[in-house]
């Protein structure tokens, strides 16, 4: 099955052959998902997959001083049920040295993470907020994994 994956994460496929597919779009731009889909034949398929995106978060005191070394909670607001921490166990996103918690400069980065709102909290400073993770530009060709 060969297709496109647009900057909104849409991946658009040729004309197919009634079948029932499971597809992984491999891309290190895109968060792995595998979709079932059911065409018919001769149909142009449209199956929306997450893009990925990279979260840097800084907490600093109202002087301007980076708060070093505070655990940050994230969750993804589409993907709840799962919190960053465990995509980090699971090898699916990649953190900085000090992992989920402020480095000396009081930052926070993740990498790999899908496109979308998290919410963070921060229990030991009384901090907690949304944030919104853009997806990285466009890629190139995707592969299509049909499973």
């Amino acid at each position: 099955m060969n297709g496109k994956l647009n900057a909104d994460g849409m991946f658009t496929s040729g004309q197919v052959t009634q079948a029932e597919y499971e597809i992984m779009i491999t891309s290190p731009w895109v968060w792995p998902q595998v979709k079932s889909l059911y065409p018919s034949n001769g149909e142009t398929v449209d199956v929306e997959f997450r893009r990925r995106g990279d979260l840097r978060l800084q907490l600093r005191t109202l002087a301007g001083q980076g708060l070093a070394g505070v655990p940050v909670e994230l969750r993804s607001v589409e993907f709840s049920t799962e919190s960053v921490a465990t995509w980090l166990a699971g090898s699916l996103v990649k953190t900085g040295e000090s992992g989920l918690q402020t480095d000396h400069q009081g930052e926070l980065s993740v990498t790999g993470l899908p496109n979308g709102k998290f919410t963070w909290d921060a229990p030991s400073v009384g901090l907690s907020g949304v944030i919104v993770v853009p997806p990285l530009g466009v890629g190139e060709g995707v592969g299509i994994q049909e499973l």
